[in-house]
């Protein structure tokens, strides 16, 4: 009789066991993932100063909406709306020092997404 009871509390405690490691493994994937994308990005950062090139832009202040815009690109590289407004950003501003940068800008995005529609300016 206590033979027909072992294999029963060795399956349940294998299962526990599969149960538990599956949420340490679940656990230390996910802490590695989430630590590795938070040190690349600052989404939340990059959003605040994307509004604040925004919000340059419709005052029509292009030098400024270029800071931020390049400051949301640097804190979130991967993050397009922030590197096309700093296209349109740059295209506004009319600057002679280099007037090739807002092409440079739009070609990057266009060799990311070749059928990106705003990045075809």
């Amino acid at each position: 009789m206590i033979a027909s009871h072992l294999p029963v509390r060795s399956g349940k405690a294998a299962l526990w066991i599969m149960i538990t490691l599956s949420v340490v493994v679940v656990a230390v994937v996910g802490g590695y993932w989430i630590t590795k994308w938070s040190s690349k990005t600052d989404a939340i950062a990059a959003v605040h100063a994307n509004n604040r090139g925004i919000g340059h832009m419709e005052r029509f202040e292009y030098g400024e909406a270029i800071e931020a815009f390049e400051k949301a690109s640097r804190l979130a590289p991967d993050w397009e709306p922030a590197r096309i407004n700093l296209g349109i950003a740059l295209l506004n501003e009319h600057s002679d020092a280099n007037p090739n940068r807002p092409i440079d800008t739009f070609e990057k995005i266009l060799k990311c997404d070749d059928k990106h529609p705003y990045a075809h300016f």
